[in-house]
């Protein structure tokens, strides 16, 4: 199955969302800065790179780990005022 890159994966919505795509056979990547969800919320099966979408280095650790993502799924974080 494809790759996925999950941002935000370690939040509520997100690790559930990691887990279904786990559950239909996809190797999934979690790009998560731990500011909304936690370590303990990423299932054991897929990889953690701990950081921001908004720094760079962090997308050669992502690509480093797999050159071909087929698919980008992104969390975002509502805030209410």
């Amino acid at each position: 199955m494809a790759t996925v890159l999950v941002t935000g994966g370690a939040g509520f919505i997100g690790s559930h969302v990691v887990d279904e795509l786990l559950t239909m056979g996809h190797h999934l990547i979690v790009l998560d800065d731990l500011s909304g969800g936690c370590r303990e919320n990423v299932n054991d099966r897929a990889v953690l790179v701990e950081g921001s979408i908004l720094d760079r280095p962090n997308y050669s650790e992502v690509y480093r780990l797999s050159p071909y993502i087929r698919t980008v799924l992104g969390e975002a974080r509502i805030f209410a005022w």
